[in-house]
């Protein structure tokens, strides 16, 4: 029962990281529409 809050709270801490790791990117392209049109997705 331990076991599954800590992989509870492993996966909640991991989206909610994950969520504010990709709003404060802000990428210089138009977001989604950038990615369609370039491949530096990762640069």
């Amino acid at each position: 029962m331990i076991l599954h809050q800590i992989i509870e709270g492993i996966w909640a801490f991991s989206a909610l990281a994950l969520a504010i790791l990709v709003l404060l990117h802000s990428p210089k392209g138009d977001g989604i529409g950038a990615i369609g049109g370039q491949a530096q997705l990762f640069s």
